[in-house]
Formats: C-alpha cells, structure tokens, sequence
C-alpha cells in the first residue's frame, strides 16, 4: 500500500490489503510513534502477522549535511528496509486471534 493517509484512516482498506501476508513492512519519513507505523500496528493487533516499522525512533534530530546521511543515521536507506522486510517473513507469528 503506498502514499497511506493515516487520518482518517480507512481501516477496512487496510486490512483487506493486509489480509493474507506473511509480514509487514511499514516505512516512513516520520516518528514510529504517532505515525504510519502506530496505525497498522493498531490495525493489525492480534491478528499474528509478524511486522517491522521502519522510521525515526523516539529521539531528538539531528542535522546532516545531505539526505543521503540523513535516511543513515535514522535508518531509513533501501538497505534498512529489505533488512525489516527479511525479519518480518522469517519472525515468529504472534499468537492468538484479534479480540
């Protein structure tokens, strides 16, 4: 699913797109928290499909002098995310339906 927007959300879209993967991948150039990665999270709670959110962690920025060492130090290069995309289809399932 690509250009998402998280509010409103549409979370009948969301899940029937998710339906059926072995993972999840979201990436962003935002906080996890509060962001794309928080409303898949939530949309998908129980339901034992493995997910990684790629996107800037819960700390203060920095400055850089290009992009490029920008998306490095928050972890959000190509690299990183096929890195999240192999750890979500060989993780471990959650367990148990969603409630």
């Amino acid at each position: 699913m690509r250009g998402l927007q998280c509010t409103p959300a549409d979370e009948a879209a969301i899940l029937e797109f998710g339906r059926g993967r072995r993972g999840i991948v979201t990436a962003e150039e935002h906080s996890v928290i509060g962001g794309l990665a928080g409303l898949i999270t939530w949309v998908f709670k129980g339901w034992g499909i493995p997910m990684q959110c790629v996107g800037v962690q819960d700390r203060f920025g920095h400055s850089a002098h290009t992009y490029a060492e920008l998306q490095e130090e928050y972890g959000l290069t190509s690299a990183h995310i096929s890195a999240a995309a192999r750890r979500a289809l060989t993780a471990e399932a959650p367990q148990g339906p969603r409630q």
